[in-house]
């Protein structure tokens, strides 16, 4: 039996208890150690963990900071404000943490891991693969970071290599439910959908409260055109947890898919605080715009997400102008000269500062904040450049010596990067059966050498003007 007045006994259980992912129990038992001995250290800092995990981040960060008043330099104190700073959403301060443990303790397979996941957070996926693959070296087939490697090799576009480390992870600890949830994600990135189901299936058998599995399972109906189902899954997490970002994010996606406007673009908003969209945010400090009338006020809007995006959405620029009275429009750079004339000279680059304004609104906020339907979906702009002198003379030529036919300027390929370019990109031969209709000239506008070239036997039929974009 355990003494009731033996405080590290009681942390100990604790220990026990988190590794069992008992985080409840486990946050009274250190209650306990650390009641009974104020001065016990290593009690306020697995609180601090236990209250993370339990997502009390300001009662953990309470605790850490009663450890470090009793011993600053403590073993584990800096790794576990690390892990708050990166629940929280602050990985380069995580890592500060974390660099100060290295330096205490290098040879803590924990901290390598977690230093993985912030470089991962930030996007800098060769020194998260590093930090992982050095976790593994200290503790071999560790199946968290296992599951951590195959979301970082998900991420950098090695998708076999992934694959091995979630399979990897599901055979050394059988009942780990989150490398079935990732393989599910990954196949399903690929098309692969009955794949991705069997797998999430599996996720959910193991953890039938696995919220982030609902999700992925509503997006795997999704994919199969099964929207009722879909929004199933989306509604059971919502349920739940009406908050969840992810679940209202993806049930947007699908009310926007079906005609829902005003619901899906609301939803829509908590596009921001999903992990990986990887969208612009206003640098400076003015006021959000509500979509109110403010004709004394000027409004920034600034473009949040890709090319395409951008240029879809612009279409709602000249709404939110008549309600202001002066509106700015940041972009990037390369579409400067091609939006000026749309947005009457009142826009700047995102390298630009933005001049004083009085509120801002991300680009792709516009449709909710004007209350966006189908009948009021305004018309996209008229893009088209008069001034033929900046037109490049290899382009001019290939137009004037074409002009008695329907010329068509092909791109077919993004960012293969991109974790849908399956469904974003294809190949050049795809065209083919169009290349015979009369009438018509063909144009290649493709860019970049991320793809594979135009195939010899097809140059007749495409004019490639790459080279002179």
């Amino acid at each position: 039996a355990l003494k009731s007045d033996y405080p590290r006994a009681w942390n100990l259980l604790g220990v026990f208890q988190m590794k069992n992912e008992e985080f409840p129990v486990a946050r009274e038992s250190f209650q306990k150690a650390s009641l009974l001995a104020p001065e016990l250290v290593e009690a306020k800092i697995n609180l601090g963990k236990a209250l993370i995990k339990l997502m009390e981040f300001t009662l953990a960060d309470v605790e850490l900071k009663k450890a470090a008043a009793l011993d600053s330099s403590h073993s584990g104190l800096e790794l576990a404000r690390g892990d708050l700073c990166l629940r929280t959403g602050k990985p380069t301060e995580a890592l500060a943490h974390y660099e100060v443990e290295r330096g205490k303790n290098p040879n803590q397979a924990d901290l390598w891991n977690q230093m993985g996941l912030a470089h991962l957070e930030l996007a800098q996926r060769t020194e998260c693969r590093k930090c992982l693959e050095k976790a593994l070296d200290l503790d071999p087939g560790n199946e968290q970071t296992l599951n951590n490697l195959g979301l970082c090799l998900q991420q950098m576009g090695k998708y076999h290599e992934a694959i091995e480390a979630y399979k990897l992870a599901t055979t050394r600890d059988q009942s780990y439910a989150d490398p079935h949830n990732n393989l599910g994600s990954l196949f399903l990135s690929q098309g692969e959908n009955q794949k991705a189901k069997k797998a999430i299936r599996h996720a959910l058998a193991l953890n039938p409260e696995f919220w982030e599995a609902w999700i992925n399972l509503g997006n795997y109906h999704r994919e199969e055109a099964e929207y009722d189902e879909a929004i199933n899954c989306y509604q059971r997490v919502l349920d739940v947890n009406p908050s969840s970002p992810s679940a209202i994010w993806n049930l947007s996606l699908l009310q926007l898919l079906r005609g829902e406007y005003l619901a899906g673009f609301k939803g829509f908003e908590a596009r921001a605080q999903i992990p990986g969209l990887k969208l612009r945010e206003y640098p400076g400090e003015a006021r959000s715009w509500d979509g109110g009338e403010c004709s004394q006020g000027s409004l920034l809007v600034f473009a949040d997400q890709g090319f395409g995006d951008t240029l879809q959405f612009c279409r709602f620029l000249p709404l939110a102008r008549k309600l202001v009275k002066e509106l700015w429009f940041q972009c990037h750079p390369s579409l400067v000269e091609l939006l000026k004339s749309f947005c009457e000279d009142k826009i700047i680059s995102i390298d630009e500062n933005p001049p004083p304004i009085d509120f801002q609104a991300a680009l792709s906020s516009l449709p909710h904040l004007l209350g966006t339907e189908l009948e009021s979906i305004p018309e996209g702009p008229n893009l088209y450049h008069s001034d033929i002198e900046e037109i490049p003379e290899a382009v001019h030529k290939a137009l004037e010596s074409n002009v008695k036919t329907f010329r068509i300027g092909i791109c077919w390929a993004g960012n293969p990067m991109h974790s849908r370019d399956r469904i974003r990109s294809l190949q050049v031969e795809e065209f083919e059966p169009l290349f015979s209709i009369p009438g018509t000239s063909f144009h290649s506008l493709q860019v970049g050498d991320s793809h594979p070239p135009i195939p010899d036997r097809l140059k007749e039929h495409v004019n490639d003007l790459s080279g002179s974009l």
